[in-house]
């Protein structure tokens, strides 16, 4: 799986990947018939403005006429207005064929200013937009506090559960009302509930900016955009371990000496405990599950706050998975816990989707908003600063640096998991844990 290094002008990385991608697919780089490929290794290093990045991707793949194709990818980047080059190098041995090819494309991260002064005056006209979500209520309230202020357009959100949010907008639509403008709710879960209806159920996003990132950041049908990445963690109390004790990866918790010392949320009655158990047997294999489970850990609660709690009052040393976020405001609040800072800087963590209903009835209102939350100084500011999400693009003003992730990395994303099949694997770790 590719290591994609990320820093703090992040909208590079999206830049650079959907060049390349595109140009790639023209001379050659998606070759039909591939008979096998190599995976691809991509790593972007970047700074505070201003700045010089380079990029540079090596790649073989092997055709089914045996040709041997290697592909060189560099780029380079300028501070802004930031300009991207690319330049591709395809050599074939069998016949001996050098292709080169050279595009440029100029970019700049959308700001409030950027947003159309037409479509805030239909947005106006519209007098509100509905939003549906399970993101945090402080987040929700600076959302609407400042979008209403920029704008005089009401934000009437409506904060659930994701599953409880699923539910509710598909039986409204399919009861024919149409109540909810736009949604966001993390990508694993739109998954299965929502976007196998996509066509039916949602219409294409339009943000500034989005043909810029790379796929794992948008639906390549467009009925969907990611605004931040999740770093997901392990938490420990503080007080009952020492740094120099701190497990480096989730994998070592498999240990003997981890037993009884482990907080985990309810895999029999909270999905993305069973998701995220899936992703880590995906990434580690199940005699690393089995290893977790042969240490009793403790089961409980339908949400991430409660494993962070047992660790906060000492009843367990370490939990995982949390989001980062969670465990930097029990941090803010007193509790003896911290994150354990992964080799390389390298996270795995999940996208916060965003989608349209296709039967939005404030449109021009739900195309407002996504303007807002992707602005580098509207949503993008409020998702860092007040929820410590770390945002898709550059230029986001850092006022709080301790919810800000230095030379952040993804390590991996969780994967997706519904139906049958996340009920046949709860029922199989179910099993294992008992």
């Amino acid at each position: 799986m590719a290591e994609v290094k990320i820093t703090r002008r992040r909208f590079l990385n999206y830049a650079v990947t959907a060049v390349v991608c595109g140009v790639v697919a023209g001379v050659g780089g998606y070759l039909a018939g591939a008979a096998s490929v190599v995976p691809e290794t991509t790593t972007i290093t970047r700074t505070e403005p201003p700045i010089t990045r380079t990029v540079t991707t090596t790649e073989t793949r092997t055709v089914t006429t045996t040709e041997r194709v290697t592909t060189t990818v560099t780029a380079g980047v300028t501070p802004a207005p930031q300009t991207v080059t690319t330049t591709i190098t395809t050599t074939v041995t069998q016949p001996p064929i050098t292709q080169t090819v050279t595009k440029s494309v100029t970019v700049t991260p959308p700001i409030l200013a950027h947003i159309p002064r037409e479509l805030i005056e239909a947005a106006k006209k519209e007098g509100k937009v509905v939003f549906y979500n399970s993101l945090p209520v402080v987040v929700n309230e600076e959302l609407k506090k400042r979008f209403e202020g920029l704008y005089g357009v009401e934000l009437e959100w409506w904060r659930a559960g994701v599953d409880e949010i699923m539910t509710r907008y598909a039986s409204e639509f399919d009861a024919g009302r149409y109540i909810m403008d736009v949604m966001r709710v993390p990508l694993p879960f739109a998954q299965g509930a929502v976007l196998l209806r996509k066509t039916e159920l949602l219409s294409k996003v339009h943000v500034p900016g989005v043909e810029m990132l790379p796929a794992p950041y948008k639906d390549p049908d467009g009925y969907w955009v990611a605004d931040v990445f999740i770093p997901f963690v392990m938490c420990y109390n503080t007080k009952l371990l020492k740094p120099e004790e701190l497990p480096k990866k989730p994998s070592e918790l498999a240990d003997p000496k981890w037993r009884g010392k482990i907080a985990w949320a309810d895999i029999a009655t909270y999905p993305y405990a069973v998701v995220w158990m899936n992703t880590f047997e995906k990434q580690y294999g199940i005699d690393v599950v089995k290893g977790w489970a042969a240490n009793k850990p403790i089961l409980s609660g339908t949400s991430y706050l409660v494993p962070i709690t047992k660790v906060a009052t000492g009843e367990a040393s370490i939990t995982l998975p949390v989001p980062a976020s969670l465990v930097m405001d029990a941090k803010a609040k007193g509790s003896p816990v911290d994150w354990v800072r992964p080799p390389g800087n390298a996270y795995p963590g999940e996208l916060g989707s965003w989608m349209v209903s296709s039967k939005a009835p404030h449109p021009n209102a739900a195309n407002l908003l996504l303007s807002f939350i992707f602005a580098v100084d509207g949503g993008q500011y409020i998702m860092l600063n007040v929820g410590a999400y770390q945002p898709v693009w550059p230029g986001v003003k850092v006022e709080k640096p301790e919810l800000f992730i230095q030379e952040l990395k993804i390590e991996y994303i969780v994967e997706p998991l519904w139906g049958d099949a996340l009920k046949k694997k709860q029922d199989e770790y179910l099993k294992i844990f008992r």
